[in-house]
């Protein structure tokens, strides 16, 4: 049996999210402090172009690189509240629309740069940073917990 292999038991059996995170603590095990494999890059939580919105509440930032927010369902969209929202994480389960008005399917495509965003929703690139590298960090600190889980899977 390969070590790999040992790592596929908890998301073959996996029930809830502990149980994919652990099976994703055990891949960051094998692979080690490395981050570049052959023509493979692996980037730092908060620093790739696509990433969940909820992480940072829906707020976003151009300056930062982000460019596409993923993790979005109809059914979970929300009013943005008449508040400051501070980019930090909070519900996975739902997101607010950075598009001022209803988002138009027909416009999506690659001649169109008429889309007019919310202000509420962009945030400011020190602070985005700053937040994102906090979850960066005790994403780092979670995924030793994880691992940890892997001895019932063993």
């Amino acid at each position: 049996m390969y070590t790999i292999d040992l790592c596929r038991q908890p998301y073959k059996y996996s029930r809830d999210f502990d149980d994919v995170f652990t099976y994703e603590a055990c891949l960051r095990a094998i692979l080690g402090a490395r981050t570049e494999f052959d023509r493979i890059k692996i980037l730092k939580k908060g620093t790739g172009w696509a990433r969940d919105s909820w992480i940072t509440d829906g707020v976003w930032s151009k300056e930062i690189g982000d460019f596409m927010l993923h993790s979005w369902k109809t059914s979970q969209i929300q009013t943005i509240p008449n508040r400051k929202i501070k980019p930090v994480k909070t519900s996975m389960y739902e997101w607010f629309n950075p598009l001022v008005g209803a988002i138009h399917l027909d416009k999506c495509h690659s001649k169109n740069m008429s889309w007019n965003y919310d202000e509420r929703l962009l945030g400011d690139s020190e602070e985005m940073m700053t937040s994102l590298t906090e979850l960066r960090n005790r994403v780092t600190k979670q995924q030793f917990r994880f691992f940890y889980r892997m001895k019932s899977f063993v």
